[in-house]
């Protein structure tokens, strides 16, 4: 397919309509062709998402949606030239059916009626269908999401966005020129997204038409981080942010975003990415050490020296959770049976998890807390941890989400609680919204900021995206 730069393609809309459509006995047959390629394996097994195709058809009763009888600038043409400048969304024209959508094909169809067959027309009609439901749900959701694979999305029992309503929704009478506006409503719309995609744009689009020099590098860069980004859930109010390789946390409550330091897990041991809800804070916390810990390395040293636990704030519970005293006669039946006890580093002021835990549910058992010791913080390179994240100025950051969330009194007594190391649990009225990323590029002020892929992920990604281009990204030292 052509490409063509962006300012052209907006003084093409700036002059196109829709023409309102009567259906002819051409356009009954195509229906016919359409309804009977649908039913066959051998169509199915070349489309994308033939499912959510086959629901679009539902959705239009039927009836063909872009071979019908229109001048160069009606629907079929929309999507063309949409699928013309699928680089500037940092995706592939080889995802979108370029064999069978070419120009040639779509004038042979369009120019005069009945000139190619129901059954070739409704091969194009349905490949054009595909191709942009492809399209709308790698905006969405991205084309290689690990959670949300192709196979998942295109169940009809899905419950989540349907690219099918959305590219019905997209096709408003009479006015084309909201057709590429109405499908670009289906990516990410946050901030951060919106800059790589104007940068993107600009790019693959304007710079590269105007024959500038395009960075390869800053492409696949930027094409791997849009793609993270679709991955992840939408956020709206109040909520935490982590970008690993940038080291930094970031809160943003009403129009106010505050940035906080943060050490995360070294490369060995990777802190993942995820999303999930702060229900609680927690003031002197207790941690339950690992069990593979406490067996093979506390528990022998307790069996020798039966005050070793209660010396170092560790204390004994059982299963149900109740406190066991450490002698000689429990450590013993603990060497027997160690997977009925468990052990906690007790309250204190070398406490694995500082003064201050934000405990959130996920299923690697990590934590956001503070970190006592500042020095770590200076450090250029903070993937440090064992995986969960350590967080600068802590007592900060509580006090913001206790004030943001409407308890003004429990805010001022946080800073009390931890100086004197008093146990206290302050649950949130509503749960705080928290989002681990991993992007290695952001726009700031105009700027391409480019952070060190402390987890080497880049490439592997980008051989992905682009599985004929070379990866150019040079590895970053600290």
């Amino acid at each position: 397919m052509k490409k063509i730069s962006f300012a052209v393609f907006l003084l093409f809309c700036s002059v196109m309509s829709f023409p309102a459509f009567a259906e002819t006995h051409q356009d009954s047959l195509v229906k016919q062709a359409i309804n009977s390629l649908l039913s066959k394996d051998a169509l199915q097994n070349t489309l994308h998402f033939p499912a959510t195709v086959r629901r679009l058809y539902r959705g239009n009763n039927g009836q063909a949606l872009w071979i019908r009888p229109q001048n160069g600038e009606g629907p079929a043409w929309q999507v063309m030239m949409l699928l013309d400048c699928v680089l500037q969304y940092g995706l592939s024209p080889a995802s979108y059916h370029p064999t069978e959508l070419t120009y040639n094909r779509l004038h042979r169809a369009l120019d005069t009626v009945g000139k190619v067959s129901p059954i070739e027309a409704g091969k194009l009609d349905i490949f054009l269908s595909d191709a942009i439901i492809t399209f709308v749900n790698h905006l969405h959701y991205g084309k290689f999401n690990p959670l949300l694979t192709t196979g998942k999305i295109d169940q009809d029992s899905f419950k989540g966005f349907q690219a099918d309503s959305a590219v019905l929704a997209a096709l408003p009478e009479n006015k084309p020129y909201e057709f590429w506006s109405n499908i670009e409503r289906t990516q990410p719309q946050d901030k951060a997204y919106r800059d790589l995609q104007r940068r993107m744009r600009l790019l693959e689009g304007q710079y590269s038409g105007d024959n500038y020099q395009v960075s390869d590098q800053e492409v696949r860069l930027i094409a791997v981080n849009m793609e993270r980004m679709r991955w992840l859930p939408g956020v709206s109010g109040d909520h935490i942010r982590i970008n690993l390789p940038a080291f930094d946390l970031s809160y943003q409550y009403g129009n106010n975003v505050e940035h906080f330091r943060v050490a995360i897990g070294r490369a060995a041991t990777p802190t993942p990415e995820l999303s999930s809800a702060i229900p609680s804070l927690t003031a002197a916390p207790d941690v339950v050490l690992d069990q593979d810990r406490f067996v093979n390395e506390l528990l022998p040293r307790a069996l020798r020296d039966s005050n070793f636990l209660r010396k170092n704030q560790y204390a004994l519970y059982d299963k149900k959770g109740t406190y066991q005293p450490s002698t000689h006669s429990t450590l013993d039946q603990v060497a027997l049976y160690p997977d009925d006890y468990r052990l906690r580093h007790a309250s204190g002021h070398d406490g694995a998890l500082g003064r201050l835990v934000f405990r959130f549910n996920n299923p690697y058992r990590i934590d956001l807390h503070d970190m006592p010791r500042k020095a770590f913080f200076e450090q250029r390179n903070r993937a440090i941890t064992t995986g969960c994240i350590w967080l600068d100025d802590a007592e900060k950051l509580g006090k913001l989400v206790l004030l943001n969330d409407g308890q003004v009194k429990k805010a001022a007594q946080l800073g009390k609680a931890m100086k004197k190391y008093q146990r206290k649990v302050y649950m949130l009225q509503r749960p705080l919204p928290i989002v681990i990323t991993y992007l290695t590029v952001l726009m700031n002020e105009g700027t391409l900021v480019v952070y060190p892929d402390i987890y080497h992920k880049d490439a592997e990604l980008a051989a992905r995206i682009f599985p004929s281009g070379s990866w150019l990204v040079a590895e970053q030292t600290y």
